[in-house]
């Protein structure tokens, strides 16, 4: 019988199992889906911000009777304002 040190029948483990790299790329490899699915948590989440945010700003206007944009009420309010104060320079 011969010793293991002298033993040329059976060939060498792969080096990456011999290292322990499998393992590593296992655990990079659930690390990455970690990643992705954070992501498109993420993703998922702030599109739905969005949406809340779009509904609360629809809300609030129909609230205020306001079918019209934000930016055409502040150009009416700055002329309305201008006008009563007769061009004062008053800017929003």
């Amino acid at each position: 019988m011969r010793s293991e040190i002298g033993d040329n029948t059976r060939p060498p483990p792969p080096l990456a199992v011999a290292h322990g790299e499998e393992r590593e790329r296992e655990s990079a490899g659930k690390e990455r889906e970690r990643s992705r699915e954070e992501r498109e948590r993420e993703k998922r989440h702030g599109e739905k911000r969005e949406k809340r945010e779009a509904r609360r700003r629809e809300r609030d206007r129909r609230w205020l009777g306001l079918s019209c944009l934000r930016e055409s009420l502040q150009s009416f309010a700055l002329e309305f304002l201008m006008r009563d104060k007769g061009g004062g320079g008053l800017y929003l």
